[in-house]
């Protein structure tokens, strides 16, 4: 039957079967022609085929959300491998030390790429929901809600999505490993094996989103959680990355985080967002606004798409500050121009479609910088296809360490701009083969201005990673000298004296937590007392034993320090009786070669404290008791604490403690651990002012770091009363006065609006201002204290008439009804010292001669050579009036019975000119 149809078909079917296989190959053709010249079109620009629709990348950052709260967020709430912690000890920040230096020194063994290798470990913190998850389930709720605009006319959600490179950045590492397509960047689990610390704090959203005092309450939470880490305390945040990419965001805390690693829009050339000395290109990074509109696909791309017939386009707001003012000049200039199209208008959804269909028709895009340099419209016009002209003398951009932005944008000054007819006669000028160069480019550069979950190679999360990875031996170069200066051995040095040989040495003391260690390496004269045991419920542990000095005139300790550095000085003196003859002594005591001051212990039952502030000159520090009468030296303890280099910073003098006191009615002193530095805070109130209190942390995150227990107090005040009034007197009516002034909020204004501008005016208008006047005259005006935080203001007082200082504390000028607070304050009276010390190089070859020789003389203590009164025996110096440090050039050792060879370091006496 087959057959049989063959043939009966046969000559009548042969027409109609060429003309299927013509069909057939011409379709073929066809496909295979269309298939051609789309691999070369796709040639032009990066591009992926995904042969699952699931497998695309989502770049829209509300539906990207949406996949991840959904499908990604309910794993996280289950447990992981994770050594997150929360206020440890230092102990913690040591073994993490350790543990760090481990792994490193066996990297820097085995691995030749060390320490800038790929990929780089990051370490992402677990922090509470209520800084991430929440506060994305927050917006994701209210997405429909934040479409409202804010005083300017920006859609709320339209800002935080152009913002949201904290969420890009988290997604992806927070990802699967299986998940996750960059070689770039791991995440880690142990804090050891860490490069870079993420913390995934949503700062755009929380921001917009939360009542102004609920954000600042939220901010600060954020960052005590944070600077409790130990390896925050380890590096000081320097290898810490904080996503800070709204110009407002984290604003009120930012200075407590300056070390850190800020991801930010721009470097804002204005001051109006990041206080002077804040960011750098050397420690930051900036990293690309999320565009606005969508990108140009292959089909916008292509020959066939609608022709680009505006040479130049602008949609936005032509009314900006500061160096935005630039756009409404620019506006003025282009108005009306041929081919060119400049409108007002905002990022919203209209606006969105509006801006996307300008820049698509367009050749050129103008950029002109805005508030800050930078804007989200200049990566909305590169994946637009819309060639940027940027006008911005003050820009810094994302990635040009990589990429060349030449070869996207036309970059022109801003003073070439506003010449009358010049930039639409520079870019007619411009060639169109040139015209598609720059076109090719940006087709090419796209990819690296487009977040994406999952975040794709080259895109802007993997050339954030490629470029932390330059910064990172400059921030372990930090990390480690911070260490060596910082957290040495000599931090401080507490010394019990007079501490019997039966007592533990060194012990913790229970109250404070610090460690105490005997004096005997200290010094070589001296007998041990102890108080009267009835006074043992009054005093701390250190100050119950003493060291007195019946031999000698001039007994000193000699104390290893590290040379010009701030050194708080602090000497106990407790008599309790210890003599049983009832009878206070008094005596001088000297730093080095002067005078420091004078102990009278007459009348002072619980014993007197001497402290100063002051910069060793050499790594060794001597403090002398010299008898100055009948009674005899003594001292309880001896305490050093190593202060920060940019704190009391003064001038060619000490600073001898006067009163150091924080306001509230209370008996409790304040100290380590609550000052990290051991300043001891005495408690000071008057009948006459009102205190007010607050049960809110305040962060007291300064340089000078004053404890938070003394500012969560203040004084202000009472009744109808309009200023504080401080007074005290000085023994010396000349001396020169330096005050510490610590401020801080703790009444903090409460405006109800959703107007931010309005709340922050109102804020600016209400809040205390407060100026300083010190015997008669202003010497600081115009204070604003923060809502709970620390601000320090100090101030110096030449001269009190009579020894009697006066100081207020009033409104200032023009400023609203509330009336002054003060929480803290330091006071201290210069003292210029003016002997040098002996030249370093004879003391140290003295020293080991009588070490040598075994010389025990009572006189050889302190200084060799001065002051003249306490010259060593046997010694004498060069000329106390040359302006060089003294030498020692006699030395007469025949009375000590000496035998044998010379000890050779006497040829180190180089000025020796008598043996």
């Amino acid at each position: 039957m087959f057959g049989k149809q063959q043939n009966h078909h046969h000559t009548s079917t042969r027409p109609r079967s060429r003309s299927k296989i013509l069909i057939l190959t011409l379709v073929f053709f066809s496909f295979s022609l269309l298939v051609i010249l789309y691999t070369i079109s796709s040639s032009a620009r990066p591009s992926v085929t995904y042969l699952d629709p699931s497998d695309r990348p989502e770049t829209s950052f509300v539906t990207s959300l949406e996949q991840f709260l959904i499908h990604k967020a309910p794993k996280l709430s289950l447990p992981v491998r994770d050594d997150t912690v929360r206020g440890e000890s230092d102990d913690d920040v040591r073994k993490l030390d350790e543990m760090v230096f481990e792994r490193e020194n066996r990297w820097l063994n085995e691995d030749p790429g060390y320490p800038v290798g790929f990929p780089i470990k990051v370490y992402v913190y677990e922090m509470p929901k209520k800084f991430t998850l929440d506060l994305l389930w927050l917006f994701h709720n209210t997405y429909k809600e934040t479409s409202n605009a804010t005083s300017n006319g920006s859609p709320v959600h339209r800002l935080i999505e152009q913002h949201s490179i904290d969420y890009w950045l988290w997604a992806d590492l927070m990802s699967p490993e299986s998940e996750r397509r960059l070689k770039s960047v791991v995440r880690v689990h142990q804090q050891q094996d860490a490069d870079f610390f993420y913390v995934p704090f949503f700062t755009t959203i929380s921001f917009f989103l939360l009542e102004k005092q609920q954000c600042k309450a939220l901010y600060r939470e954020a960052l005590k959680w944070v600077t409790d880490q130990p390896a925050w305390k380890r590096s000081e945040g320097r290898d810490h990355i904080f996503p800070i990419h709204h110009p407002w965001s984290f604003k009120t805390v930012r200075k407590f985080v300056k070390n850190a690693i800020w991801l930010l829009p721009d470097m804002d050339s204005t001051g109006n967002w990041y206080k002077p000395g804040q960011v750098s290109l050397e420690k930051d990074l900036i990293l690309p606004y999320v565009p606005n509109v969508d990108r140009c696909d292959a089909k916008c791309l292509s020959e066939s798409a609608p022709m680009r017939t505006t040479l130049l386009f602008f949609r936005g707001r032509l009314k900006r500050n500061a160096g935005g003012k630039i756009r409404a000049k620019l506006g003025a200039e282009l108005s009306g121009v041929k081919d060119v199209i400049i409108t007002e208008g905002t990022a919203g959804e209209g606006g969105k479609l509006a801006a996307q269909s300008g820049m698509r028709r367009s050749l050129f895009c103008l950029c002109p910088a805005g508030d800050t340099p930078s804007s989200a419209r200049l990566f909305d016009a590169i994946v637009s296809g819309c060639i940027p002209v940027i006008v911005s003398d003050e820009l810094e951009l994302p990635f040009e360490g990589i990429i060349d932005y030449k070869k996207v944008a036309v970059i022109v000054s801003s003073s070439d701009a506003m010449q009358p007819g010049w930039l639409v006669n520079h870019l007619r000028s411009l060639t169109p083969s040139r015209v598609k160069e720059f076109q090719n480019s940006l087709a090419q550069y796209s990819r690296h201005f487009l977040y994406s979950s999952p975040a794709q190679p080259l895109g802007p999360e993997d050339l954030t990673w490629r470029m932390m990875a330059g910064k990172l031996v400059n921030i372990k170069l930090h990390t480690r000298r911070s260490q060596r200066v910082v957290k040495g051995s000599r931090r401080f040095i507490s010394l019990d004296c007079g501490l019997p040989t039966n007592e533990s040495s060194p012990y913790i003391e229970p109250v404070t937590g610090l460690v105490f260690s005997s004096d005997a390496d200290n010094i070589q004269s001296g007998k041990s007392g102890r108080i009267q045991k009835t006074l043992d419920t009054v005093h701390i542990k250190p100050y119950l034993f003493l060291r007195f000095f019946p031999d000698g005139v001039r007994n000193c300790y000699t104390l290893p320090v590290l040379q010009n550095v701030n050194y708080l000085i602090r000497a106990v003196f407790v008599y309790g009786n210890y003599d049983g003859f009832n009878d206070y002594p008094s005596f001088d005591l000297y730093l080095g070669p002067n005078k420091w001051g004078r102990v009278d212990l007459e009348g002072k039952v619980n014993g007197t404290i001497e402290e100063i502030i002051h910069i060793p000159r050499s790594n060794s520090l001597q403090i002398c008791l010299v008898k100055t009468g009948n009674s005899l030296p003594f001292i309880s303890a001896l305490e050093l604490r190593l202060l920060r280099s940019d704190t009391y910073v003064v001038q060619d003098v000490s600073l001898k403690h006067l009163f150091r006191r924080y306001y509230r009615q209370s008996d409790r002193s304040i100290r380590y651990p609550d000052d990290v530095f051991d300043r001891i805070w005495s408690p000071f109130f008057l009948p006459e002012w009102r205190q007010i209190t607050t049960s809110l942390d305040v962060n007291n995150s300064n340089n000078y770091e004053p404890p938070k227990a003394a500012l969560k107090s203040a004084a202000t005040p009472r009744d109808n009363g309009t200023k504080l009034t401080i007074n005290w007197t000085l023994d010396n009516p000349d001396e020169q006065v330096h005050l510490y002034f610590h401020f801080a909020e703790l009444e903090p204004l409460e405006i109800n609006s959703s107007n931010l501008d309005f709340v922050e005016t109102t804020r600016l208008l209400l809040r205390r201002k407060i100026s300083i006047v010190v015997n008669g005259n202003v010497t600081s005006d115009s204070i604003l204290p923060i809502d709970l935080a620390v601000s320090t203001v100090d101030t110096v007082v030449n001269k009190c008439n009579g020894g009697k200082c006066s100081l207020q504390l009033v409104k200032s000028p023009g400023s609203a009804e509330r009336v002054p607070l003060l929480n803290a304050i330091e006071a201290y009276t210069a003292i210029k010292f003016p002997h040098s010390e002996t030249n370093p190089d004879d003391v140290v070859s003295i020293k080991i001669i009588q070490a040598t020789y075994g010389l025990r003389r009572i006189d050889w203590q302190g200084d060799p050579c001065i002051p003249q009164q306490f010259l060593w025996g046997g010694l004498n110096c060069s000329d106390m009036n040359m302006s060089t440090s003294l030498r020692i050039i006699s030395l007469n050792l025949s009375s000590h019975g000496l035998a044998g060879k010379i000890v050779p370091y006497i040829q180190n006496l180089t000025e020796l000119q008598k043996l």
